[in-house]
């Protein structure tokens, strides 16, 4: 129904809620149910119109048409009850005429003679007062044209079904589909927790505060830094153990032990004259 029992709060009928109750009483094949037809097409005439008209079409249980009026308040009934006359237009087609109304709504001593009354409960209608056999006459064209405009207006062509059903396995398809890698991920997730709370208990940083996240941003950038750091001084320290290794060793200048800059030194001064020879070679061979 379109109106829930909201808990603590009492349930509001609708139209529509009865109409749904008698699409369930009216249920295809044995029956068709049209909404809203009119006693005819055009205004040549006074418009009439029924809220719902119910169309037998099994012959084993006869051909006829049932009109029924929907009533969901004691306002709208009692408008109903005094003019009565509204629905003798299409009612004169039908072998019943109905009344359909929350219980409650209209007693059955309202009821006309002619009518029959369906009570209506939250997921069900029962037959409060049966509905006399009528004499209906043969619905003239006008009345016709009425019915078959309003069941075509109902209808949903063939090929939307088809369509519309494709359209559901599919649906279906990667709803099944995607409930299967829910095991996995949740492995993955779990797996991930897992990583997260280890790490949290081991340095004491919560990974999900905005703070610690500021932390744990400065912190990496601080050992990165360190780290470049690091590897410059670990270039110097190679370039001098290179230095003393080319001398042979620790050499001394004098009685004292050389320090690293005079091993440098020394290392550019008897490089001096290769770096000289070499530029004397480079000039001769170059072409006059």
């Amino acid at each position: 129904m379109a109106n829930k029992l909201k808990k603590g709060k009492a349930f509001v009928w609708t139209e529509n809620d009865v109409v749904e109750l008698m699409a369930k009483r009216f249920a295809g094949p044995a029956w068709v149910l049209l909404r809203q037809v009119r006693n005819g097409t055009g205004y040549q005439r006074q418009t009439r119109t029924a809220d719902v008209v119910a169309v037998s079409v099994w012959p084993s249980r006869g051909l006829f048409l049932d009109g029924v009026e929907v009533k969901v308040s004691r306002s709208d009934w009692r408008k109903e009850l005094a003019d009565p006359s509204k629905s003798e237009s299409i009612q004169a087609y039908c072998r019943h005429w109905w009344v359909a109304a929350p219980k409650g709504v209209v007693p059955v001593e309202e009821v006309p003679e002619t009518w029959g009354l369906i009570e209506c409960y939250k997921t069900r209608s029962v037959v409060a007062k049966p509905a006399p056999s009528l004499d209906p006459i043969a619905p003239d064209m006008s009345f016709l044209a009425s019915v078959l405009r309003n069941a075509a207006e109902s209808m949903v062509p063939r090929r939307e079904h088809v369509q519309a059903l494709k359209a559901a396995k599919a649906h279906c398809r990667d709803a099944i589909k995607k409930a299967g890698e829910v095991p996995d991920l949740e492995r993955k997730i779990e797996r991930l927790e897992g990583g997260v709370k280890a790490f949290e208990e081991k340095s004491g940083v919560k990974i999900g505060d905005a703070w610690d996240g500021g932390r744990i941003g400065a912190a990496v950038h601080d050992v990165l830094r360190r780290k470049s750091a690091d590897w410059t001084i670990g270039q110097l320290v190679r370039a001098a153990q290179n230095v003393v290794d080319e001398f042979g060793g620790e050499d001394q200048v004098g009685d004292k032990k050389a320090t690293l800059s005079d091993r440098v030194l020394t290392t550019g001064r008897k490089n001096e004259p290769r770096q000289a020879n070499a530029r004397r070679t480079s000039h001769r061979d170059r072409p006059r």
